[in-house]
C-alpha cells in the first residue's frame, strides 16, 4: 500500500485554561530505509482530556502499517484502560484516527505516550523528511472544540553507509563530499548539501565532528558504530525511558564553567573515565512510583507525571528492588559520576554551566520560576517532568525540580585519575545532585554537591535511575 501523504488527527479534551501550553506532538526520530519502527504520539497537558483526534500528515518514503485492513495503532496503558481507538482513511495516504477515554477527569495531568504507531521506511528512503500533525482539543464542556498549535516532528535517515557521507549526492563518497561539508561549516550554504548525509556520526547534528568522521572513513574504510538507541519500559501501564551514555573521559568538579560558584567540595577538579551505561530521560515519576509500590509519598499529587519526592535514600533501594523483581532487570541510582557525566551531556558535552545550558531558564524549574502555570501568585512545588529543555544527550531535568539521589557515600574528592569511581566504601551520608525547585541558582550548577542522611526526605528530593 502506498503513503505518499498520511493525514493524522487527535481530539484531546482539555480545559482551556491551559490550552496554551498542551501539546499533541512525536519527538523527531531517524528511521533506516527498510526500516520499521514503533513511534510514539506525545501528550503534554495539564488538565483533563476525554479524547483525541489528529491528522497526521507523513512525507513520500514513510507509511503507517497495516494488519487485517487496519493501521496498527497501539494504545498506551493509561491509568485506568477506558481508551478506545478508532480510525477511517480521509484519502490515498491520509488518515484520521480518534482515541477517547470514558473517564476525562481521572487523566488530569497525564502527560506522556498516548498511543504507538508503526511506521516504516521505503527501501529507497533517504534525506530528511517533515511530519506534520495538525490537532484539535475539545474543551471539557460538551461540544467545543479547541485548535492547537500545528506540530511537527523531523525525520532523519537511519545508519545506512550506502548513503551518509555522500555529502554533495554526486553518487560517491570521496575528498569532494569533504570539501563540500567544510564549506557548508564556513559559509552555512546548505543548498549544495543533503544534511541527511552530512551527519556522518549520526549525533543529530552537522559540525566539525562530522568533518573528522568522514576523513577518517576515507583513510581506513570504516564509518562511526552507529549509536545505541533509548530504551522504552513499562511497569502496570507506566511507561518510562532510559537513554544510553556512551562512556569516556572527562573532569569531574570545579571546572572553569563551574568556578565563579564552586565550593570548597567541589575541588579538586579530576579526571574520570566511565564506562558505557543509562540513565533515566527524566526524574522517576509518581506514576511510576506507584505503579511499582502502590503508593505516592509525594506532597504535590496533582499530576502523575511530576517527578515523586519525600522519598529517603532507603526508599529509593526498596523501589529498585522491587522494580528488578518485576523487570527483571538491574536498575539502580547511578553514581555521584555518573550523574555529573550525564548532566554535562557525556561525550556530546558543550561545557555548560547547567545541564544542558548556560542559561537556568531554559532547562530548570528552581527558586525564580516554581509558579503555577497563569497563577498570580507562587505555586510552590514540582513540576511535570521534561518540560524544559534536554540536555546534549536529550536528558530532562537534571538541574532542578528535585534532588536526586546518587549511589555514592559523601566524601572529598582527590586529585588522583579513577576509572568507574563508586565513592568510599564508608561513611555517614549519601550524595544528591541537582538541586530543586525551592532553590537558588547557584545549587542548580553541574558541579554542585549535597548530601543528606539516608533517612532524610523532603518535597524537593527525588531520584533518577540507572542501567
Amino acid at each position: 500500500m502506498k503513503h505518499t501523504i498520511i493525514s493524522f488527527s487527535l481530539i484531546v479534551l482539555v480545559a482551556l485554561t491551559s490550552a496554551a501550553r498542551d501539546r499533541l506532538y512525536i519527538e523527531d526520530f531517524n528511521i533506516a530505509a527498510g526500516e520499521t519502527l514503533q513511534v510514539s504520539v506525545l501528550l503534554l497537558n495539564d488538565t483533563a482530556y476525554s479524547g483525541l483526534q489528529t491528522d497526521l500528515y507523513l512525507p513520500a518514503g514513510l507509511s503507517l502499517d497495516m494488519e487485517d485492513d487496519e493501521y496498527i495503532i497501539d494504545l498506551t496503558s493509561r491509568k485506568d484502560n477506558s481508551h478506545t481507538v478508532a480510525s477511517r482513511q480521509l484519502s490515498d495516504g491520509a488518515i484520521r484516527i480518534y482515541v477517547s477515554s470514558l473517564s476525562a477527569k481521572e487523566f488530569k495531568g497525564n502527560s506522556g505516550p498516548i498511543m504507538t504507531l508503526s511506521i516504516t521506511a521505503a527501501s529507497d528512503f533517504e534525506g530528511q523528511a517533515i511530519i506534520e500533525l495538525k490537532n484539535s482539543i475539545c474543551a471539557e464542556s460538551i461540544g467545543t472544540r479547541h485548535v492547537l498549535d500545528d506540530e511537527v516532528c523531523t525525520v532523519n535517515p537511519g545508519f545506512t553507509p550506502s548513503q551518509v557521507g555522500d555529502v554533495n549526492g554526486n553518487g560517491a563518497v570521496d575528498i569532494s563530499d569533504v570539501t563540500a561539508l567544510i564549506g557548508y561549516l564556513l559559509s552555512g550554504d546548505g543548498s549544495n548539501i543533503i544534511p541527511g548525509n552530512a551527519d556522518i556520526n549520526n549525533n543529530g547534528s552537522v559540525d566539525i565532528s562530522d568533518v573528522t568522521a568522514l576523513i577518517s572513513y576515507l583513510l581506513n574504510g570504516s564509518w562511526p558504530e552507529p549509536p545505541v538507541q533509548e530504551e522504552t519500559y513499562t511497569v502496570n501501564g507506566v511507561s518510562f525511558t532510559m537513554v544510553p551514555v556512551k562512556g569516556g573521559t572527562f573532569t569531574m568538579g570545579a571546572t572553569s564553567e563551574q568556578v565563579d560558584d564552586a565550593l570548597e567540595w567541589e575541588y579538586p577538579a579530576h579526571q574520570v573515565t566511565l564506562s558505557d551505561y543509562s540513565i533515566g530521560q527524566t526524574e522517576v515519576t509518581q506514576a511510576l512510583w506507584v505503579a511499582v509500590m502502590g503508593n505516592n509519598p509525594s506532597l504535590s499529587t496533582t499530576a502523575p507525571n511530576r517527578p515523586v519526592e519525600r522519598v529517603t535514600w532507603e526508599d529509593c533501594q526498596e523501589f529498585i528492588a522491587a522494580l528488578n523483581s518485576i523487570t527483571g532487570k538491574n536498575f539502580r541510582l547511578p553514581t555521584e559520576a555518573e550523574w555529573e557525566y550525564a548532566a554535562r551531556g557525556g561525550n556530546m558535552s558543550q561545557g555548560f554551566k547547567f545541564a544542558g545550558s548556560n542559561e537556568i531558564e531554559e532547562v530548570a524549574w528552581y527558586m525564580n520560576n516554581s509558579y503555577a502555570v497563569g497563577g498570580s501568585s507562587p505555586d510552590y512545588g514540582t513540576h511535570i517532568v521534561g518540560t524544559k529543555k534536554a540536555n546534549e544527550l536529550g536528558i530532562y531535568d537534571m538541574s532542578g525540580n528535585v534532588w536526586e539521589w546518587c549511589q555514592d557515600y559523601f566524601g572529598n574528592y582527590n586529585s588522583e585519575p579513577q576509572t568507574n569511581p563508586t565513592g568510599p566504601e564508608t561513611g555517614t551520608n549519601r550524595i544528591r545532585r541537582g538541586g530543586g525547585w525551592d532553590l537558588e541558582v547557584e545549587s542548580c550548577r553541574i558541579s554542585h554537591r549535597s548530601n543528606r542522611a539516608p533517612t532524610y526526605k523532603y518535597n524537593n528530593q527525588g531520584l533518577r535511575l540507572a542501567l
